[in-house]
């Protein structure tokens, strides 16, 4: 059975030159920030990291201190079961409640547990549709 809580993502915008990634997370592992999951991808000219981590004060200190962009944004955080067909169940109640999922991303924790991430349309509402 899937569970969801309120959650965060970091937004750290780099530019896409090659090293800004490695910059962004070198400088994160020397502050001992452990990043619990990550999607990254291009856009216009810019890189954006969206990143969960141990420590959202400190991850920002180093976005800070390297000069890039960030902001935190809410999210939803499901953990369920990793077996075949447990992303489909919460998307299908996210879907019976009429929410729209803007952006997910997902990471086995362990060989029993899958973490997601998600944006909606209606975070509590999603939340509320996935705990039952």
């Amino acid at each position: 059975m899937a569970k969801a809580y309120r959650s965060k993502v970091l937004d750290v915008v780099t530019g896409d030159e090659v090293g800004e990634g490695a910059k962004l997370f070198a400088g994160l592992r020397e502050a001992k920030v452990n990043v619990e999951a990550n999607c990254s991808w291009p856009e216009g000219g810019k890189a954006h990291h969206w990143i969960i981590v141990d420590d959202f004060a400190t991850a920002r200190k180093v976005a800070r201190k390297a000069k890039f962009t960030h902001k935190t944004l809410p999210a939803v955080m499901v953990e369920m079961p990793n077996k075949v067909g447990a992303l489909s169940l919460v998307l299908d109640k996210v879907a019976a409640a009429s929410v729209s999922v803007d952006v997910a991303f997902a990471t086995a924790a362990t060989k029993k547990l899958v973490k997601m991430v998600m944006t909606t349309s209606a975070d509590a509402k999603a939340i509320k549709a996935i705990n039952g």
